[in-house]
């Protein structure tokens, strides 16, 4: 299934590229079921308690974790309409898992654009195991008009740019028993250090708004729970987007709404929609 692109440049064309691989930051997460009337036969991780929830982290948080539990070849394939900066978008881009191992998954997407691009999604990010949290207390929150009880954690991790300069990501995690993967918010700063001045590069923050949201993709009504992001960089971009995202799906999204506001005006907004999906 492809549709017809309308490309201004090539920087679009990599832009599509680059919309197709990003894992939302997704954070992803780790599942596998939900055919049908989405939820139905579902194995999306759900811990039982805040601990297991913090020991699971370190894979829900990982960038490859939806795409865990299928085999190779599955797939799905996201219609993107919309703008970025001056030039319109409409197109398809397929995602598909070409191989798989312990560590990770091995992904391969084409657009209708004609590009394509491999890309590695690991299912184990070290940064989140729980050795390395710090507890931060405790916080209710609410999510879909429920109130719950949240512990929330603290991890960071620094790497090096060049000599005398490196960065630094904080990242607070509000951990819940009973919601898919366990996350109920995350923050997470970056910090530029040079020559032992520090500037903040942007700040995130998501927040899961939604548990039982029905999309329809071709025959089937997919249930999904969703995301909010804010993130504001140090020059004031502002990215707001709402993700939402079904374990039955390879990867796991099933609708982004993106938007970059940038010195006061919209720079790039666009919707990337689950259009179609294969399971294997």
């Amino acid at each position: 299934m492809r549709s017809m692109v309308f490309v201004r440049s090539a920087a679009l064309a990599a832009a599509l590229m680059s919309m197709a691989c990003s894992d939302g930051t997704g954070q992803a997460m780790q599942s596998d079921a939900g055919q049908g009337q989405a939820g139905a036969g579902s194995r999306e991780f759900i811990p039982s308690s805040i601990g297991e929830a913090l020991r699971e982290l370190r894979h829900s948080a990982a960038a490859g974790a939806d795409w865990r539990r299928f085999g190779i070849t599955a797939s799905a394939t996201h219609r993107t309409r919309g703008h970025f900066d001056t030039a319109s978008v409409d197109g398809q881009t397929t995602t598909e898992l070409a191989d798989v191992d312990v560590r990770g998954a091995s992904l391969f997407s084409i657009a209708s654009t004609g590009g394509s691009s491999r890309t590695r999604a690991p299912f184990e990010d070290s940064t989140f195991d729980a050795s390395k949290a710090t507890s931060a207390g405790k916080e209710t929150i609410t999510i879909a008009g429920r109130s719950y009880e949240a512990e929330k954690f603290v991890f960071s991790r620094e790497y090096e740019i060049q000599r005398g300069e490196s960065r630094q990501d904080v990242f607070r995690y509000w951990l819940v028993a009973g919601i898919p993967k366990g996350i109920a918010r995350r923050d997470w700063n970056r910090i530029a250090v040079t020559g032992g001045q520090e500037q903040v590069i942007f700040t995130s923050t998501r927040r899961l708004t939604d548990v039982d949201v029905p999309f329809r993709v071709g025959n089937r009504v997919l249930r999904s729970y969703c995301f909010t992001d804010e993130k504001h960089t140090y020059d004031n971009d502002v990215e707001k987007s709402r993700e939402c995202w079904n374990s039955g799906v390879p990867g796991g999204l099933v609708r982004d709404e993106y938007s970059l506001v940038r010195k006061g005006r919209v720079d790039s907004a666009w919707v990337k929609e689950l259009v179609e999906f294969e399971v294997h």
